[in-house]
């Protein structure tokens, strides 16, 4: 009996002992990890943010970095893909020792088509539309001494896409319209008068541009030279060899002769 008593004591203690080295494994088996993730999506955009690992008991910031979406402004992360959740910004901690899986939650934005005159004056008002509306452009346009305007480009010195008043409109973002300009164009020539002159021909300038009269004189047999003048009669404004004349509008010199 002493015997069987002591068997059965080595068999209950072994048991135990087994028991002990179970509960332990089990314990061990079913313990909380040592991190967790920070999962983001970015729900109808691109470029999501590379997952952040989460350490046990250690607060984590939210990335500064953000998705994009054309059209749309960034807003915030919320729990909830449709909103409503719990919300978390660029930057803000997050302190549970848990998995998270973050959405990312956006705005349509609201496109200005600005008007920059480019020199000229009386630029129209900006006008507004949502990125994926369309609105046809002002019929107003900009004014500019001596310039006619063309159209409106995307590139301040017009080697961008053109657009025209009337014309529609479908960007999906802001944009600055420069006016683009063409010089209006003036001519001048001399008229010898009954003599001869070298230099007959019609010659363009743009307007408002000042040229110099030539220090040649025209030449007339019997006659000599007095000055250009504006009417052929000399009744006009005079202009000797030499002087400078401003052109505001196209117009004919004619030589004044002076009888020998």
């Amino acid at each position: 009996m002493a015997k069987t008593g002591k068997s059965l004591s080595a068999f209950l203690a072994a048991l135990l002992l087994m028991l002990s080295i179970l509960s332990v494994m089990e314990s061990t088996a079913y313990a909380a990890p040592a991190k967790w993730y920070v999962r983001y999506d970015s729900n109808g955009g691109e470029y999501a943010p590379t997952r952040q690992i989460k350490k046990k008991d250690e607060p984590l910031q939210i990335t500064a970095a953000r998705p994009t979406r054309e059209g749309y402004t960034f807003v915030s992360w919320d729990t909830v893909k449709s909103g409503g959740g719990t919300l978390y910004y660029p930057g803000s901690e997050y302190r549970t020792d848990r998995d998270l899986k973050l959405y990312a939650q956006w705005k349509p934005k609201t496109c200005v088509v600005v008007f920059y005159a480019n020199e000229g004056k009386n630029a129209p008002k900006n006008q507004v539309k949502e990125p994926w509306e369309t609105v046809t452009l002002t019929a107003e346009i900009p004014s500019r001494t001596g310039y006619t305007f063309i159209c409106w480009n995307t590139k301040i010195d017009g080697t961008g896409t053109d657009y025209y008043p009337g014309q529609n409109y479908d960007a999906r973002d802001s944009a600055i319209l420069y006016a683009v300009w063409q010089p209006v164009k003036v001519w001048y020539r001399f008229d010898p008068n009954g003599g001869t002159f070298s230099k007959t021909g019609v010659h363009f300038v743009k307007i408002g541009a000042t040229i110099r009269i030539p220090k040649t004189a025209p030449r007339r047999p019997g006659y000599t030279f007095l000055e250009w003048n504006t009417q052929r009669d000399g009744s006009g404004e005079a202009y000797l060899p030499g002087f400078h004349y401003a052109m505001e509008s196209s117009s004919t010199l004619y030589a004044q002769w002076d009888r020998n």
